[in-house]
């Protein structure tokens, strides 16, 4: 890693954005983490912190899937946190509503998935940085926008946690 590019990761690190950049991971690799089928009909919305725990929030397309993934939460969670390491998550929430939609989670499926808000998001930052010959700069300048972008997108579209 360059100088510059290390005096991003610095700036990212001081300013809190440190593990919501490798939160930003998840949208990218959740078929995998998931597994295909249940990427289908449950995708991650946002993460917060409540009661001093980190929480993963999860749409899911209705309460059958709402009821099923409760069922696996733990080997989900587990999953995840293979993943992420120390950025992972204390606890999983589902929640009834409206699925981003994503040819990345599934190529073949039609239904109503909607938005496509991450591959967006990383074709943005892509076309924003693609001048910039330094790779471990691109990188960080990429990584800082998604986590910028993303965050606005947590907060327009913030959900009330039912208790």
């Amino acid at each position: 890693m360059n100088d510059v590019s290390k005096v991003i990761f610095d700036i990212a690190s001081k300013a809190g954005w440190q593990r919501n950049l490798s939160r930003a991971r998840l949208w990218k690799k959740w078929p995998d983490i998931a597994g295909r089928g249940i990427a289908r009909y449950a995708v991650p919305l946002s993460f917060q912190k409540a009661d001093r725990k980190e929480v993963l929030i999860v749409a899911v397309a209705d309460s059958v899937w709402m009821h099923e993934l409760s069922m696996q939460r733990l080997e989900l969670l587990n999953n995840i946190n293979a993943e992420l390491g120390s950025d992972g998550f204390d606890e999983i929430r589902f929640v009834v509503g409206e699925l981003p939609q994503s040819s990345t989670f599934d190529d073949s499926h039609d239904d109503k998935l909607t938005g496509g808000v991450i591959e967006e998001l990383q074709c943005k930052a892509h076309q924003l940085c693609e001048n910039i010959n330094d790779q471990g700069l691109k990188s960080a300048f990429e990584h800082l926008y998604l986590s910028h972008q993303l965050t606005t997108y947590k907060q327009a579209r913030s959900v009330k946690l039912d208790r």
